[in-house]
């Protein structure tokens, strides 16, 4: 997986620059390049924009130029999350087939959460709430008490409707999508796709998401 900083420096080195050569050219001393070359610092987008031009480049495809990072899995997280949806179900007194059948779900997509197969991603995260009776970001919990509810009555949001907060936060926030693609350690073509509903958000994406943001992961996902 390669970074900015990596980006950065396979980028420099095809321009035939040495450190010195790309301080000159951006005004930005080696002492600075060669912490964001090492993943030691993180570099304001001034800085990036400025180290973009000085390498002949755009930020936008200097982002790009990073690829994709790969697919995480967080055992952890996985192990929280059944736990949590299992005891609450289990306190419903409901089978996985009926917790299922309340919200649409093969029973199967219960068997694979609470056994810690896979994490649900957003969308059927939300869904499983709704059955469950609880707000999203509960399961995600450490604390999870299984016999607190949300009111009778209480609305869920759509996937899509979790993305178009996402993108109203940013643009209150005034941050452009380099820096808060920079800021949950994706390139921006990747929240782009996001903001654009390229598909379902996982759940691990969200928390990079508030994390970038500066936001909880309950003011994304809970009514």
């Amino acid at each position: 997986m390669q970074s900015l900083g990596k980006a950065i420096r396979s980028l420099r080195k095809a321009r035939g620059l040495n450190q010195a050569d790309l301080a000159k050219l951006s005004g930005i001393s080696t002492v600075t390049i060669s912490q964001i070359e090492n993943d030691l610092t993180n570099p304001a987008i001034g800085t990036v924009e400025t180290l973009a031009e000085a390498l002949n480049t755009t930020v936008p495809a200097l982002y790009l130029s990073v690829p994709m990072k790969t697919r995480r899995t967080d055992e952890g997280l996985k192990k929280l999350v059944g736990v949590n949806v299992r005891s609450r179900r289990e306190f419903l007194d409901l089978t996985r087939k009926q917790a299922a059948e309340r919200v649409g779900l093969l029973p199967q997509y219960f068997a694979t959460t609470e056994n810690s197969v896979s994490l649900p991603k957003v969308g059927n995260l939300i869904r499983i709430a709704r059955s469950l009776e609880v707000h999203p970001s509960w399961l995600l919990d450490k604390d999870f008490n299984h016999w607190k509810q949300v009111p009778k009555g209480t609305s869920y949001l759509h996937t899509k409707q979790v993305i178009d907060r996402i993108k109203e936060e940013r643009e209150r926030k005034k941050l452009p999508v380099t820096r808060a693609a920079q800021l949950a350690g994706w390139n921006s073509g990747q929240w782009y796709r996001l903001e654009q509903y390229k598909g379902n958000i996982t759940v691990l994406s969200l928390i990079d998401v508030s994390r970038a943001l500066g936001v909880s992961v309950s003011s994304l996902v809970d009514f």
